[in-house]
């Protein structure tokens, strides 16, 4: 509750960063190593990619992605995650070939205590997501939801048009 109450209402100053993309989802995926064996993790990452953003928020949000994905689909079944940087912008896409979003959650799955269909004693308060959405905002980009023969989460935020050269 405290992360989600820091990142709507106060000013959570953002501590932005050129980050490497590949360690960046690494480090965003560490603590979920072990539950990731039941599932096939297929990643796709230019491990060239430099990507302007604050690491602690966007580790934070690609875990509460990914989290949810396991949460949300059957042992054996695919999860994906894809970082993408364009001229001007960058995208991260987590996909599932879970059952999908129930209908009509694509345009909630973002509000406080929204659970989908995972039931009430697992543990979980529904704030996951709600978090990811406030650490994007603050980042000026946008997330979304759609079912695609599973969940895919879409997120974009904006980046400088300099990027430093490789090392």
């Amino acid at each position: 509750f405290l992360v989600l109450a820091r990142l709507q209402d106060a000013p959570v100053p953002l501590r932005p960063e050129w980050c490497p993309a590949d360690d960046l989802v690494d480090e965003g995926l560490a603590p979920l190593q072990a539950r990731l064996q039941t599932h096939e993790l297929q990643t796709r990452i230019d491990p060239d990619a430099i990507v302007w953003c604050d690491p602690r928020l966007l580790q934070q949000v690609l875990f509460n992605l990914v989290d949810n994905a396991l949460a949300h689909t059957p042992a054996g079944t695919r999860i994906c995650v894809a970082l993408d940087v364009h001229p001007g912008s960058c995208e991260l896409v987590v996909s599932d070939d879970g059952p999908g979003l129930p209908l009509g959650l694509d345009a909630r799955v973002f509000g406080k205590f929204e659970r989908g269909s995972i039931q009430a004693e697992n543990g979980k308060f529904g704030l996951g997501l709600a978090i990811c959405a406030a650490a994007v905002r603050l980042h000026g980009g946008t997330i979304s939801a759609a079912d695609a023969g599973g969940a895919c989460i879409r997120v974009a935020w904006p980046q400088p048009a300099v990027v430093p050269a490789p090392l």
